[in-house]
């Protein structure tokens, strides 16, 4: 069942998630977050921030994301806590979902990718782990370990589907954010995608307030980059009714998708 688990988590997690080990430390007035979405990183911000006298302000986060639930844990904590968030090189997946929008304030460095690939409320996963596992195992077991896996996937992302929902709706912001990219009109200019990103005017219109681009000297350590597009938001788009359209934005930081 262990490896049944680790399936669905690789289902429903970021396609960039690193081997490394993720770090967790307090430097300042900042806890710094660097590596992938766990459930042990997300314990050890928590205790670092409960042992402060003085209370880290700000969270610097360089992630390449990770479950559902392990976002959605570290956003509500982001949030409920009124920490600003930072985000000088790369916040993807459930970080960009869920961890960058629950910032008090969002501080972007000028190099930053903040990229998005789906969400809970996504109408397709990858499923290539779960193809890997039936492939590995006994033919005769093949048949209950695919129905066991859907039926925790689905149990899984009906739970986090109601509480991304009110968490976005706490935060004032539009459901479409973690999807618009996934709609069948953009399904050309995804080929080659890791996912894609927004305009900081576009962020405001889904309802990321308060997003600051900064000067941060760090260089960056991501090589190769995330392969991102664009969508830019039609002008008639309002918080809840987002329309999408496609675009390469040659003077974005981010690598540019080579279509497959």
């Amino acid at each position: 069942m262990r490896g049944l688990g680790c399936c669905l988590l690789l289902l429903v997690a970021a396609p960039l998630i690193c081997a490394a080990e993720t770090v967790v430390e307090v430097e300042g007035e900042q806890i710094i977050y660097r590596g992938g979405l766990t459930q042990e990183a997300n314990d050890r911000a928590f205790e670092l921030f409960d042992r402060q006298e003085i209370k880290p302000a700000t969270l610097t986060i360089t992630s390449p994301g990770g479950a559902i639930h392990l976002g959605l844990e570290l956003g509500e904590w982001v949030h409920r806590n009124g920490l600003d968030v930072k985000v000088y090189e790369l916040c993807f997946s459930s970080c960009a979902n869920y961890v960058f929008p629950a910032g008090r304030r969002k501080l972007l460095g000028e190099n930053a990718i903040v990229g998005f690939h789906g969400g809970a409320t996504s109408d397709r996963f990858d499923m290539s782990s779960l193809v890997a596992i039936l492939e590995a195992a006994p033919e005769s077991e093949r048949e209950r370990i695919q129905k066991e896996v859907q039926e925790s996937l689905e149990s899984y992302i009906k739970t986090n589907e109601k509480r991304e929902a009110e968490f976005y709706q706490r935060l004032g912001i539009s459901p479409k954010l973690n999807v618009l990219g996934q709609s069948e009109s953009l399904k050309e200019v995804r080929k080659g995608c890791d996912g894609w990103v927004y305009t900081v005017e576009d962020m405001k219109t889904l309802g990321l307030a308060n997003v600051e681009i900064i000067n941060d000297p760090r260089p960056s350590e991501l090589d190769p980059k995330p392969k991102v597009f664009t969508v830019k938001l039609a002008p008639e788009s309002t918080l809840m009714e987002p329309v999408g359209l496609p675009v390469y934005d040659e003077q974005s930081h981010a690598s540019k998708c080579i279509p497959n």
